[in-house]
């Protein structure tokens, strides 16, 4: 299914990693016998509420997160092997990469390079992981800019979450937040996740999504008739020049 809608130009996938876990501190905690993560474990999952110091709220799916020096060098391979993986299943390199939680240490962004990413996407505030476990130094992108590798940050600045915030006005919060980017001459750029649409567990939740989906799409061509639709790579060539 996903192939018949890359092959009609209905989704394009790009590269978010190997795995969505942090792999480093996800088996520390089993080897220490954090007692959530262990009953998560019997249960075939990884993303519960641990105790500190295990956890600091993000389920460890902060994959690009890191407590030591040898988790960090670890993310070479990580990467190199998912990269390997993403081109496998889907046939071809991906030009764009996501961090898992919008954290990622700049060190990766030249391992990213040699994989053939040339754009990556986050948001405004990049979170880069410090010396001290849980803390951050916050570094600002701006919508296009490079980095010293010439990859350029391609910046989310519209969300729509409705199965994160089912008592928000998902649909017109995210057409604010489009008006403002056009406002400003720049491209929006929308985070959304798989999450709304997935009905496994709850139909209703992909009905739900769906529909709103379909309704903001609908608004976005009624308000702005000449919008294009397009994918991060695409939209990277298009500041590169390069997309007709």
């Amino acid at each position: 299914m996903y192939h018949e809608g890359i092959d009609n130009k209905i989704v394009k996938l790009h590269f978010h990693g190997r795995e969505h876990l942090n792999v480093g501190r996800w088996m520390q905690a089993l080897r220490d016998g954090e007692e959530h993560t262990i009953e998560a474990f019997k249960h075939h999952m990884f993303s519960v509420h641990a105790k500190k110091p295990y956890d600091n709220g993000l389920e460890y799916m902060e994959a690009m997160d890191y407590d030591t020096k040898e988790q960090l060098m670890s993310f070479e391979s990580i990467l190199d092997e998912g990269a390997g993986i993403f081109e496998q299943l889907w046939g071809y390199r991906s030009a764009s990469f996501i961090a898992s939680c919008y954290i990622w240490p700049t060190e990766i962004e030249t391992i990213l390079k040699d994989k053939g990413v040339n754009y990556i996407q986050g948001v405004v505030a990049h979170a880069v992981p410090a010396s001290e476990k849980f803390k951050y130094k916050y570094k600002y992108h701006f919508q296009g800019t490079r980095n010293a590798h010439g990859q350029r940050y391609i910046v989310r600045n519209a969300f729509f979450e409705p199965s994160h915030t089912p008592e928000d006005d998902n649909i017109g919060q995210c057409l604010k937040r489009i008006d403002i980017a056009f406002k400003w001459n720049k491209p929006a750029v929308i985070s959304t996740h798989r999450l709304n649409f997935m009905g496994g567990l709850d139909p209703l939740n992909r009905e739900r999504g769906l529909k709103q989906l379909s309704s903001l799409l609908k608004q976005i061509m009624k308000r702005w008739p000449s919008v294009e639709f397009m994918s991060t790579d695409q939209l990277g060539d298009t500041m590169e020049g390069l997309h007709q």
